[in-house]
């Protein structure tokens, strides 16, 4: 009897540190992949801020699913009230944010970009800026 329960113990605490190293591995592609997408979508002199905005906003997750109360979606946690705003990038009407592909983290990041004129401006994400002093 001693030996099952020490059998048992020694097989939940596998699976238990099986189960915490595929969550760090998940985190870890997740922030990998993050990082390729928003590098690739930034100007190299805003790409950091915008990969620790996206941080902040999903919980350090990087989970281009990231969803939060109010319904924000993706890494930078586009929020609904601003489906079908119009989007301009240097003076330019661009189009309009489509509410439907906020997952898609290409188009997340790419809202994102108009959004902060470039990275340049975060007032929209007011919580995350603040905290991490990026604030204008």
């Amino acid at each position: 009897m001693r030996r099952k329960l020490t059998l048992t113990a020694i097989l939940a605490s596998i699976i238990i540190a099986g189960q915490t190293a595929q969550a760090e591995q998940v985190k870890l592609n997740g922030y990998q992949q993050a990082k390729k997408i928003i590098y690739a979508t930034f100007p190299k002199s805003t790409e950091n801020s915008a990969l620790r905005i996206a941080g902040c906003e999903t919980g350090h997750t990087y989970s281009q699913w990231a969803t939060g109360k109010a319904g924000e979606k993706g890494y930078f946690q586009i929020h609904p009230s601003n489906n079908r705003r119009s989007l301009y990038w240097k003076g330019n009407f661009v189009g309009r944010i489509m509410f439907s592909r906020l997952y898609n983290p290409w188009y997340n990041s790419k809202v994102a970009l108009y959004m902060s004129e470039g990275g340049k401006d975060w007032h929209e994400w007011w919580i995350c800026s603040g905290k991490l002093g990026l604030r204008r």
